[in-house]
């Protein structure tokens, strides 16, 4: 067996003119003829005399790096760049270097399969002229995604478990992406449209005459990424194509008016979704006060307890007995709930069943919610405790609900989240209430420490508060946030 070492063989169709029959062989070495990309200035020294260039009429080369390489058993994924210097180095994929990211995640693979390009039109735009590349080793299809300069610029994992792949085509006529697993099926992937969501949202949506409303429809999106048309219709003849309009409602004598506003969104694909808002002009919703039970009171764990089940309500435009009620108790048993069926008297009764006490946590709330004709509502909650042996006054004050920050997710979006408050009194919280721009009226109430904002007008200054409301006592901490919603509106 005679082997060869390929560094120090010499090419004998490359003649050094140097060659001296001595000291400088007749021919190049085969590695004096190709040098590692840079971006410098390519160089090839005649090793004989390195102040001299190999001449022209000798064949050099130039190594390519692959525009990917990955390793086997080993999430190793590296892209060819060059250091300051010029000099060629690699980075891992979805890191930052000199300014440039390939976004991904490293992967392995064991056995490549050429793919194909995709310039169909039957899938999302976002897969058109990119190009698809499987691993037979380990089962997965890969989508590469380049620029007009053929630089690439993402790599997104696009099946698993596909089998061992062995090749790939696309069908010019008809589209669609096939491939053959090996040894069992040749399968097509084919894209399904799914519909579009869509989300509205409005403020105000009552108030007297002229009403000025504030829609938002720029929350909606579609699943595939493609990009959406919007039409509104505002319930009075009139419309707009603005994803987020201003409608103006006038409503002459002081007459309420119900609208029913619709946003009907359309992707790319011609398929629609809805969502509606009603508006009440020259209306506001009902006011709520339970009298009874007392907020914070206690119930026996030793036998029923009958409670009556009453409260003030009222309404600026609609008499009393136009009004609808609900009432709902719930028992709270650790992490769930228990719902009795609604009462739809005003001023009724129930009992509560003696529960709690025993190491776990039980307690009642009793829900009100007012509706006017128009559907407008109003809700009030109480809680009641149970009568625990030596269960001591709270008159201690829950803590401020703090960190009350926003993260921009669109320009009409933020998401909201604080931390949580602590009660040291011995009554518990019944939940949170965030509050903007000074209101006095809750925009809405919450159990958890954190709220998505969808209806938020763009260069607009918001200033959010948290507002806290301990079990037994109506005590209120209060947290203002501070944060900046990018492209957007203000949180202040």
């Amino acid at each position: 067996m005679i082997l060869a070492d390929a560094r120090n063989t010499r090419n004998q169709d490359a003649p050094n003119p140097l060659a001296n029959g001595g000291s400088c062989p007749d021919n190049f070495k085969f590695e004096d003829l190709i040098k590692q990309e840079t971006a410098a200035t390519l160089s090839f020294p005649n090793p004989c005399n390195t102040s001299q260039q190999i001449p022209p009429t000798v064949d050099v080369f130039e190594h390519t790096r692959p525009v990917l390489s990955w390793q086997h058993g080993v999430n190793v994924t590296l892209w060819g760049s060059f250091d300051p210097a010029g000099n060629a180095v690699t980075v891992n994929l979805g890191e930052t270097y000199n300014g440039k990211t390939i976004t991904g995640t490293p992967f392995a693979g064991n056995a490549a399969v050429g793919g194909v390009w995709y310039t169909g039109t039957d899938f999302p735009a976002a897969y058109r002229n990119t190009y698809f590349a499987a691993d037979y080793g380990t089962s997965w299809i890969r989508n590469f995604v380049f620029d007009g300069n053929d630089n690439l610029q993402a790599v997104n994992s696009f099946a698993t478990g596909a089998g061992g792949v062995v090749a790939m085509a696309t069908n010019p006529q008809t589209g669609g992406l096939y491939y053959i697993s090996w040894a069992s099926s040749l399968r097509k992937v084919s894209f399904q449209p799914t519909q579009p969501v869509a989300l509205a949202a409005a403020t105000p949506v009552y108030g007297g005459s002229p009403l000025v409303v504030s829609f938002v429809g720029s929350g909606s999106y579609d699943p595939q990424g493609l990009p959406l048309t919007y039409h509104w219709d505002f319930g009075d003849g009139t419309s707009s194509t603005q994803p987020n309009p201003v409608k103006t409602y006038s409503v002459a004598n002081g007459q309420i008016q119900d609208f029913v506003a619709s946003l009907t969104v359309t992707d790319a694909t011609q398929l629609t979704a809805q969502a509606f808002i009603s508006v009440s002009v020259n209306n506001t919703p009902p006011t709520v006060d339970i009298t009874s039970p007392v907020n914070g009171s206690t119930y026996s764990v030793l036998e029923p307890t009958p409670i009556t089940l009453n409260a003030v309500i009222g309404d600026a435009e609609t008499p009393t007995s136009q009004l609808f009620c609900s009432w709902v108790v719930v028992m709270h048993h650790n992490n769930h709930v228990h719902t009795d069926p609604a009462i739809t008297d005003c001023n009724t009764a129930a009992t509560l069943s003696p529960v709690g006490c025993d190491g776990e946590t039980y307690f009642y709330t009793t829900e009100l919610t007012v509706t006017d004709p128009q559907g407008l509502s109003t809700t009030d909650v109480v809680r009641l405790n149970p009568a625990c042996e030596g269960t001591p006054t709270d008159n201690t004050a829950p803590t401020t609900p703090g960190n009350l920050a926003g993260v921009a997710v669109s320009a009409s979006r933020v998401d909201l989240s604080w931390d949580g408050s602590t009660d040291t009194g011995g009554s518990g919280l019944s939940g949170y209430r965030l509050y903007l721009n000074g209101s006095s009226t809750p925009l809405i109430s919450l159990s958890t420490t954190s709220y998505s904002h969808i209806s938020l007008q763009p260069s607009t200054t918001y200033v959010p508060r948290i507002g806290l409301r301990q079990c037994r006592q109506r005590v209120i901490a209060v947290e203002s946030g501070r944060g900046h919603h990018t492209g957007g509106a203000n949180l202040v």
